[in-house]
């Protein structure tokens, strides 16, 4: 089973994306330079939890879980 297979890649990516969510929903400091940087307006910055989170539910369809069909 090669990397790109594997159920364990998939958990690990999902997770990943989970906590890029958590930290732009809680603003932390070098999120929160990085999205000044790009000039992402203020009222925007909420928003990004929302769009961020069902992302890591793409990773879902290798674990056994299909959301979308194939």
């Amino acid at each position: 089973m090669t990397a790109l297979n594997s159920t364990r890649t998939y958990g690990v990516l999902a997770a990943i994306q989970a906590g890029d969510a958590v930290a732009c929903g809680l603003q932390l400091p070098p999120v929160k330079k990085a999205l000044d940087d790009v000039g992402l307006a203020e009222e925007l910055r909420p928003l990004l939890p929302i769009v961020k989170g069902p992302r890591r539910s793409d990773c879902c369809p290798r674990t056994g879980f299909r959301r979308w069909p194939a």
